[in-house]
Formats: C-alpha cells, sequence, structure tokens
C-alpha cells in the first residue's frame, strides 16, 4: 500500500440514499489531460443532493490529494452531525478517516 497505511473499513455498504445532507459523502479519484500535462482529480459528491461539495487536483495521487478535497468539503458544508466519508478506491481510502460528530469538530487526519 506504499505511504497509504491501512485500509478503513467500508461503513457505507452500499447505502446511496441518504435521508439529510451532510450525511454521507462519497469520493473519487481519476485522472485527466490539461494543457499542464497529466493531472488527477478528487471529487467529494454529497449523497443527499449529488452536488459536488469538495475537489481537488494535483500532478500526484497521494494522501494529501484526498485530504485538499476533504479539507475543502468540510470547510464549505461544516457538517454539525455524524457524517460517512467514502472512498471508492482501496488504494485511495487506505490511511484517510475523517470524523465529525455533534459533539467533536470535523477534522481530517
Amino acid at each position: 500500500m506504499g505511504n497509504w497505511g491501512p485500509v478503513s473499513p467500508n461503513l457505507l455498504a452500499r447505502r446511496f440514499a441518504v435521508a439529510q445532507p451532510n450525511t454521507a459523502w462519497v469520493t473519487d479519484m481519476t485522472y485527466l489531460w490539461t494543457a499542464q500535462g497529466w493531472l488527477y482529480l478528487a471529487v467529494i459528491i454529497d449523497l443527499f443532493s449529488r452536488r459536488v461539495v469538495g475537489w481537488s487536483m494535483s500532478e500526484r495521487i497521494d494522501r494529501k490529494l484526498a485530504l485538499d478535497a476533504l479539507r475543502m468539503a468540510l470547510a464549505q458544508r461544516r457538517p454539525q452531525s455524524e457524517l460517512i466519508h467514502h472512498l471508492n478506491s482501496p488504494s485511495a481510502r487506505a490511511g484517510i478517516t475523517s470524523n465529525c460528530s455533534p459533539s467533536t469538530a470535523c477534522a481530517a487526519e
């Protein structure tokens, strides 16, 4: 797994229909050709609204790419309840955890 660390459990378990915003976000990463060359893109979508809530681009697919997208989403949406943040790729979700609950501030580690 390289620098990613251990894989976190799949808490979403294919439950893609949610009743409230900011309760489940999904992240996917891809690469695309740009005028600058190949770039990686991480996008976070809120499963309730199906809208992009965070994104990041980088020349590298690494932990920072995923965390930058998560930080953007947390800053814009400020979830007030527990949040499931699911990354689609096992290599992408390894070593990245997020913790949001009413009693704690949202944090990305």
